[in-house]
């Protein structure tokens, strides 16, 4: 079962180009926030792609009730797929990590996000991040 996101925007800083959202229902009485971020560190440090769900009220939620994978796009086209990664106990945010990566080019992030619903996942899509450009 899936949700629609709910107003967006886009933000950048340094080297990091990040897109919110958040989900529109509650789920079991929680409403979550979500984003996905393309980030650098500098030139030959790689790149890589993040999504990271929190409870929009500062909650926590027990484990395993959150759960998100990141997506690296290059080129507009999929890249990497970061697995799914669940809150291992209880807490307020879960982010998972992508893969560094360190080929030149046009990156973005995006990446789903799962909330525990009683007895299986409402999921998430984020929407996709601005352009990064990585030079290596």
């Amino acid at each position: 079962m899936g949700l629609s996101v709910g107003a967006m925007s886009a933000f950048a800083y340094q080297n990091t180009k990040s897109i919110d959202g958040f989900y529109q229902q509650p789920v079991l009485g929680h409403y979550y926030g979500m984003y996905s971020s393309c980030t650098e560190y500098g030139q030959g440090t790689g790149v890589e792609a993040d999504t990271c769900m929190y409870e929009d009220n500062g909650n926590n939620v027990p484990s395993g009730y959150m759960g998100a994978q990141s997506w690296l796009f290059k080129d507009n086209t999929l890249y990497k797929a970061s697995s799914w990664k669940y809150n291992s106990s209880s807490a307020w945010y879960q982010v998972t990590l992508g893969d560094y990566v360190y080929v030149s080019g046009y990156y973005k992030a995006g990446g789903r996000v799962g909330a525990y619903n009683g007895t299986d996942y409402t999921t998430c899509d984020s929407f996709i991040s601005p352009v990064l450009y990585y030079q290596n």
